[in-house]
């Protein structure tokens, strides 16, 4: 049980990486679309686009299986191998709701193609096409952090699943969208005050 526990804490603290990069991804491309931001473009256009990648990168890592990875297909069969330890769940409600879990996952297999095209294309290495032929570049799709978002919060409501049947837990997350909007807001205020007394 100590082995599902650890798996499933590591593959929260990627969940709520990926939440916070999200919600500032989405929250500074808000501001753009708005014209809200009126100066340190570079900043926030850093800004923005690391955070976009790191969301990716971190919803890339827990669902992109590879053969040394913590990912939910790994969990999964970690869970059906030890599908009697549960202490609040019997092992026929623990593999049925595996199996549940696995079609729910199965139904973000098109935006885990989108994440793999991005990272191996762009995000985890430089890919040729970008000197061979730069034009394909602009028909990688965009990924639509909204659907990234989503996936992140099945993914945690997946864990806490397996939490409860565990620990009789749930793991608890600060709402820190809000904080993040705040802070920004807060940050576009200050410098908006500072040009205008220039």
């Amino acid at each position: 049980m100590e082995k599902i526990i650890k798996t499933l804490d590591q593959l929260a603290v990627q969940i709520e990486k990926g939440l916070v990069m999200c919600a500032t991804s989405k929250h500074i491309h808000r501001l753009y679309k708005e014209n809200d931001i009126t100066s340190a473009y570079y900043l926030f256009s850093a800004t923005y686009l690391a955070a976009t990648e790191s969301a990716i990168m971190a919803f890339a890592r827990i669902t992109i299986p590879h053969d040394d990875s913590i990912t939910f297909q790994y969990l999964f069969n970690l869970i059906l191998q030890k599908a009697r330890s549960f202490p609040h769940a019997p092992k026929a409600k623990v593999v049925s709701t595996v199996r549940r879990h696995k079609d729910q996952c199965v139904m973000l297999e098109p935006l885990i193609e989108k994440v793999r095209t991005q990272r191996d294309k762009m995000g985890a290495h430089l890919d040729r096409i970008f000197v061979n032929n730069p034009e394909k570049v602009f028909t990688i799709e965009p990924i639509d952090m909204t659907k990234v978002e989503e996936g992140f919060r099945l993914l945690l409501q997946i864990i806490d699943t397996y939490k409860d049947y565990a620990q009789k837990v749930e793991l608890q997350m600060t709402p820190i969208e809000e904080g993040l909007a705040d802070d920004i807001d807060y940050i576009l205020r200050l410098i908006e005050k500072d040009n205008n007394e220039d």
